[in-house]
Order: structure tokens, then sequence, then C-alpha cells
């Protein structure tokens, strides 16, 4: 399972937990630029959360079928993630 963590909810979990050796186990994702632009006309999001958003729909694209789950503490951009067919997080 991949967790999909936005900026915030990284931060967050930074602060809230000691998780520094894990860092080796996370990856930097592109983007695609014209999907973000449709994320913002589509759900209202803001520019970087279309691109958080974008990033994850390209991380569910892969070939490899990974199981995404997207974890934000923005309302609005995890309504649009479920919109998008994408698992939020329980937590």
């Amino acid at each position: 399972m991949i967790l999909y963590l936005d900026t915030s909810s990284l931060v967050k979990l930074w602060i809230c937990s000691a998780f520094t050796e894990d860092w080796r186990c996370y990856l930097a994702l592109d983007f695609d630029e014209i999907e973000a632009a449709r994320l913002v006309r589509q759900h209202a999001l803001r520019g970087f959360d279309a691109v958080h958003l974008s990033a994850a729909k390209l991380l569910i694209s892969v070939k490899a079928k990974p199981e995404v789950v997207f974890s934000s503490f923005d309302i609005r951009l995890n309504e649009a993630a479920v919109r998008e067919g994408i698992m939020l997080s329980s937590s």
C-alpha cells in the first residue's frame, strides 16, 4: 500500500512522530500540469492542492497498480480526491 501525504499532512506527521529513519522510504513524484489545471476548474482547488491530487492520480495510473491511500488535512482536497476515485486514509 502507498499512502500519499500532502505537504501539510507530511509536516504534521514529522512533528507528531519520530520517523526520521523512514525518510529513505519516501520519494518525490512528478505531476501532470494539464490535469492539475483541470482539477482546479472542476473542484475549485487551490494550485498546490491540484498539484498534490494530480501527482496522486499519476501514481495510481502506473502499470504496477499500487494501492494508493490519500491523506490531507484539507477537507476540500479530500472531497476532490474521493470524487476522482482515490481512497482516503481512515485516520
